[in-house]
């Protein structure tokens, strides 16, 4: 019996050595330790045990080894790490070491507040940059400046970073952080790298962008029945790109205008399906006559419903907003211009694009209306007020009888189902081009 024991205990022994012992080999630069734990246990069937979010403060491991043991890789792995391990039978128990662990939760017991900031965009001699977007890195939170460059944005109180454009100038990335001090200083912004940006109280931001001479002379834009570059545009002109138009499912390209050009108002005409929109450039300019925008399509202007026009055959739309239009196009350009350019065939080999998208449309909600039994005591005292007998009809009386009662919004109005399939053929050669669209 005592023999049995000691050979059990040996052999016990002999298989926790060869565990501890076993060989890896790893190569691999700039990986992470998820990644080398994968191959790891590919290798020797260890098991790993961590917290996700612990891994996120790790380094990225550089790593090449042949045939060293388990320990030894894993040293490796951790150093200059936050992170520490011990292995416990077949695995591997990954921990965060104690002084990281404690600026953790140190950092994790204070979730970061929203914080209202306010600020002026301006260009290098003070003029306000009306229009100017003010966006929040890496979240869809933004505003636009006012006309006089003013915007007021939410923001975390700390690691939050604006992002300030503008037409023709350059591109500035701001990180504000109220806790490190009241100032903002650009974290990117080519040829603008020494300006500071001050923060008034902690929440008032200034920013000067300057101008980039390159991107102003190169935007091109329609006017009338030629193209301008933007620097020579002194018009009132908003341009809208295929890329804003496709962005989103339209059914009709009005509805891309909608709360993508500053000064034109994009309402639904009705509440019907299909029903068109109404679009008003800078408000209403009479009581009588039309005050619909005048259309121009490749040069052509056009009259009447625009709902068949398919959005997705659009390269560009610019919009005509002052006087500029009725220089070019008369009376008929007074309530706005709205110029399309199509898609056009391109020389080189066919190009086929095909898009589609999907969706179930829902009742937004039912009326509140009376039931059978509430109508029939609302009817018999309004006649009760006036001193007669209610009359019924033979119908009437049955459902009272039965005391039978129809909802008829949930017969009328049930889930839809909407689809749209749009296919492009683009190509040509150096005397032909062509661009064929089925929708």
């Amino acid at each position: 019996m005592n023999f049995v024991a000691v050979l059990l205990l040996a052999v016990c022994l002999q298989v926790g050595v060869k565990g501890f012992s076993q060989k890896v080999t790893l190569s691999g630069k700039s990986e992470t330790l998820i990644k080398v734990f994968q191959k790891i246990k590919k290798q020797t069937g260890y098991g790993f045990f961590f917290d996700e979010s612990w891994l996120q403060l790790s380094a990225k491991v550089t790593i090449r080894v042949k045939e060293v043991p388990l320990r030894t890789a894993l040293d490796i792995c951790f150093k200059d790490q936050p992170l520490t391990y011990s292995i416990v039978g077949n695995t591997v128990v990954v921990e965060l070491k104690q002084e990281s662990a404690t600026e953790t939760r140190m950092e994790a017991g204070r979730s970061p507040l929203l914080i209202d900031i306010s600020g002026k965009v301006t260009d290098a001699e003070g003029n306000p940059l009306s229009g100017a977007s003010v966006k929040l890195k890496g979240t869809k939170a933004g505003t636009a400046a006012d006309d006089n460059g003013n915007f007021s944005l939410q923001v975390p109180d700390k690691d939050a970073v604006l992002v300030v454009s503008f037409v023709g100038y350059e591109t500035q990335e701001i990180q504000y952080d109220i806790q490190a001090a009241a100032s903002a200083v650009p974290v990117s912004s080519a040829g603008y790298t020494d300006q500071r940006l001050t923060a008034g109280e902690g929440s008032k931001i200034n920013v000067v962008l300057q101008e980039n001479a390159i991107l102003l002379q190169s935007i091109i834009v329609n006017v009338g029945y030629g193209t301008q570059r933007r620097a020579d545009v002194t018009g009132a002109v908003s341009s809208i790109s295929s890329k804003e138009v496709s962005e989103l499912p339209l059914t009709n390209f009005q509805q891309a205008l909608q709360g993508r050009t500053p000064g034109i108002d994009v309402v639904a005409a009705g509440t019907t399906p299909g029903s068109g929109v109404t679009v008003r450039i800078r408000g209403r300019r009479s009581f009588s006559a039309s005050n619909d925008p005048l259309y121009v399509i490749d040069g052509i202007p056009m009259t009447g419903d625009m709902t068949d026009f398919n959005p997705n055959d659009i390269e560009t739309m610019d919009v005509l907003k002052d006087a500029s239009a009725t220089a070019i196009y008369g009376s008929r350009g007074a309530n706005g211009v709205v110029l399309i350019t199509t898609k056009r065939g391109k020389i080189g080999k066919p190009s086929l694009s095909y898009s589609m998208y999907a969706g179930i449309t829902t009742p937004e909600g039912n009326y509140n209306v009376m039931n059978g039994e509430e109508y029939e005591k609302y009817r018999t005292e309004v006649f009760r007020t006036v001193g007669e007998q209610p009359t019924w009809a033979p119908m009437e009386l049955e459902s009272i009888a039965l005391k039978r009662s129809t909802n008829w919004q949930n017969l009328l109005l049930d889930n839809g189902f909407k689809q749209q399939h749009d296919l492009n053929l683009l190509g040509g050669t150096e005397k032909t081009k062509y661009s064929v669209s089925a929708s």
